[in-house]
């Protein structure tokens, strides 16, 4: 049989190719009755290999997060530390509150991003003796973007490849107008620490999510990223 030839069988067609070590593989493609996902559980199947059926990702927000943290800059040196718990406690629970009084400045982490929302709206620019108090939401300095995803990189198997590193407290894969992967993802870890080591397995060796039986793969490229929260 030639090289790339398509083989046909009830599942639909199966196309064998070579590697570039020299093993044969199959692949498939989509067929107008049994769809793409008949089609890949056949040829999973018949190639007898290992597959993980992953649990839907849970996408609820979790508790004292690092995109509900706000800068307050401004502050009055001579504030106390009580004072300044006090005037944002009304809005929600609080995490960390780190004060700086040299620097008249102070990060206060809430429980959730939707009471750092309003805190932020309410008290910016209110007066605290004599000083208008200015706020925005802190940068987020453990993301990691992670670039060169295939289109069967979902927001799951992203999460399972990368929670080896350390915890995640968010992931997705950027998809565009139509749903569509744009081969791009970022990975929120709860810690810098895990997003250096993410950072150091992707920059130093090759991190592969997706095997040849499924399609080429390709290795994920990933950097670190400084952003803002987009309500900021």
């Amino acid at each position: 049989m030639e090289n790339g030839a398509p083989q046909r069988g009830r599942g639909g067609p199966v196309r064998v190719t070579k590697t570039p070590d020299g093993r044969t593989v199959q692949s498939f493609r989509s067929h107008p009755i049994y769809g793409f996902d008949k089609i890949k559980e056949k040829v999973m199947t018949e190639l007898n290999c290992p597959q993980m059926e992953l649990p839907p990702l849970d996408t609820s927000e979790k508790k004292f997060n690092a995109q509900s943290r706000l800068f307050v800059g401004n502050l009055p040196r001579d504030i106390p530390y009580e004072e300044l718990k006090e005037l944002f406690s009304k809005y929600g629970e609080l995490g960390q509150v780190y004060f700086n009084k040299d620097g008249a400045y102070a990060f206060i982490n809430f429980d959730y991003k939707a009471n750092a929302e309003k805190a932020k709206t309410e008290l910016q620019g209110k007066m605290v003796r004599n000083r208008p108090m200015k706020i925005r939401y802190a940068s987020v300095t453990t993301g990691v973007k992670v670039k060169n995803l295939t289109p069967y990189v979902s927001n799951e198997l992203l999460h399972k490849s990368f929670s080896v590193f350390g915890e995640i407290e968010s992931c997705r894969v950027i998809v565009d107008d139509r749903g569509k992967t744009t081969g791009d993802g970022v990975v929120v870890f709860c810690d810098k620490k895990g997003a250096t080591i993410a950072l150091k397995k992707c920059q130093e060796e090759c991190y592969f999510l997706t095997r040849y039986e499924i399609c080429r793969p390709v290795p994920a490229f990933c950097y670190l990223v400084r952003f803002v929260s987009v309500s900021s």
